[in-house]
């Protein structure tokens, strides 16, 4: 709460990232070890022109069309899904009456969890690999407390489909289907990730249902790549009448201000019940709608310029950035401790200055701007809840794709999996493999063989295809054609799977 000294975070407290090794040893030597880094440094590509690649393709439908390895990261858009859930402790917050007795509250940390889900994807100017018709991926991950299989069911139109749920037993499943539309409009590329997302918090019998918003990545001609998501998500509770409308603001030259999102939850009857308000990058807070309203108001000629250049230049120009203090909600316990020893190294800098990568951050001075854009230290300004902060990335992301912690674990393939996992899954494509290991000509030789391989098998094909672990129903929310979980996967019945790689 305002004035609780728990609360405060003044500049000089939030660091983009921690030099304390903890959390990392932490994943190296629990019980579900994880790799840190990637096989090899990602490939040079100061001397690939995105121009001379994509200028062809202006007006064009980008998801249908094979770019260039040297334009991937090494994922398929399956694994990449993945990340949408490494905040799933927000679901189960929302699933805990305990933690979230009334329909408001659930739709607090449900709100923050939709927002959540795309802060994974900031500096990551790098496509995924398109996935292969019939191609799967499967996640468990019991240290964050969800298993998610996903499965691309349509080649053209290009679909995915996803199933998640809690490792806990009737807690809650998470599921949808993607059918992303990519268009190049010369200065810049416009994605909108058609589909509908359905959340089940099976206990309460509520469903919730939510379309995200778009991106568009700037500057494709000249100048420094950056891109922002915008829109206006709803999100609805078809069983209490609540909904949040969440709006992600883009960027204006006006009030220069980047990744922001507004928004208010209302109740059946439509009144405001509370006020969301943060970054995807970094933050969701929420708090009375009516403060919120008259603090908006009363100071919306406040400066924030600092602010925002602070976000600005921390989110497109420091792949690493992350802003860190001794609240995070984020449910690994071993964050605590890495919060705590982020605190005992920024309480010996100088309080006046922090810098990064040789470049300044705003001082002290800029610390009443940036109390005023979050209004978190001033008693008779906002009484704010933090409902989710994003966990730090390597000081070394930029080297790897820019990838967190949880991102240079997706492809790994650990000792035993050969024996669990669909022969369809994401990590047996040769392609990432060798883009993993830093072989762009062999990532590109893969990729070309696995796509011919697709096109003979399309043109031998008798019969429409069939996914195998989903099937095409109409939602009962939506009204649109989805496709659900047929719950076969995980007897591991793998004998008929489609053959779609490359025998070594």
């Amino acid at each position: 709460m305002a004035g609780d000294d728990e609360n405060l975070v003044p500049i000089h407290k939030i660091l983009p990232v921690s030099q304390d090794n903890s959390y990392e040893k932490k994943l190296e030597n629990g019980k579900n070890k994880q790799r840190l880094r990637l096989p090899s440094k990602m490939f040079d590509r100061s001397q690939i022109s995105i121009w001379s690649i994509l200028k062809q393709f202006i007006g064009k439908e980008l998801s249908k069309i094979a770019m260039p390895a040297a334009l991937c990261e090494p994922l398929s858009f399956l694994q990449r899904i993945s990340e949408n859930v490494y905040y799933s402790d927000l679901l189960n917050k929302a699933a805990d009456l305990s933690i979230s007795p009334d329909p408001c509250k659930r739709l607090e940390y449900i709100s923050a969890f939709a927002v959540s889900s795309i802060s994974n994807n900031i500096d990551r100017l790098s496509k995924p690999f398109n996935p292969l018709l019939g191609e799967t991926y499967e996640l468990t991950r019991d240290d964050l407390g969800f298993r998610i299989v996903s499965e691309q069911v349509s080649h053209h139109p290009p679909v995915t489909a996803f199933h998640t749920e809690s490792t806990i037993p009737n807690n809650w499943k998470y599921y949808g289907t993607v059918n992303p539309k990519m268009k190049f409009w010369g200065k810049s590329i416009e994605i909108q990730p058609k589909g509908t997302l359905t959340l089940e918090l099976n206990k309460l019998n509520e469903v919730y249902t939510w379309q995200t918003v778009t991106c568009c990545v700037h500057n494709i001609i000249v100048g420094k790549l950056w891109f922002e998501y915008y829109g206006t998500m709803e999100i609805v509770c078809h069983q209490t009448g609540y909904k949040a409308i969440l709006n992600f603001k883009p960027y204006s030259w006006s009030n220069k201000e980047l990744h922001k999102v507004e928004g208010f939850i209302y109740d059946k009857k439509k009144n405001k019940v509370r006020a969301l308000y943060g970054y995807w990058t970094h933050c969701i807070y929420s708090c009375d709608p009516k403060e919120y309203d008259n603090y908006v108001k009363t100071n919306k000629k406040l400066p924030m310029v600092e602010v925002d250049q602070y976000f600005n230049e921390i989110s497109t120009s420091s792949p690493n950035a992350s802003f860190i203090n001794n609240k995070h909600i984020h449910s690994e316990s071993d964050l605590a401790s890495l919060n705590n020893s982020n605190l005992n190294q920024t309480n010996n800098l100088d309080q006046n200055l922090v810098t990064e990568n040789n470049r300044k951050l705003p001082s002290k001075k800029s610390e009443p701007a940036f109390n005023r854009a979050l209004s978190l230290n001033a008693p008779s300004q906002l009484e704010l809840t933090e409902l989710w902060r994003a966990v730090p990335r390597p000081s070394y992301a930029a080297d790897y794709f820019h990838f967190g912690y949880f991102t240079m674990s997706l492809n790994e393939m650990k000792e035993g999996f050969e024996n669990i996992l669909a022969p369809t899954d994401s990590r047996y494509r040769s392609d990432v493999k060798e883009l993993e290991m830093g072989n762009l000509d062999g990532a590109t030789r893969e990729k070309i063989k696995l796509e011919e391989k697709q096109r003979e098998s399309r043109k031998n094909r008798k019969d429409e295809f069939v996914p195998k672990w989903f099937q095409l129903k109409k939602h009962q929310y939506s009204s649109e054609e989805t496709y659900f979980f047929n719950n076969k996967y995980w007897s591991r019945d793998f004998k008929d799977c489609p053959d779609i790689y490359i025998k070594e």
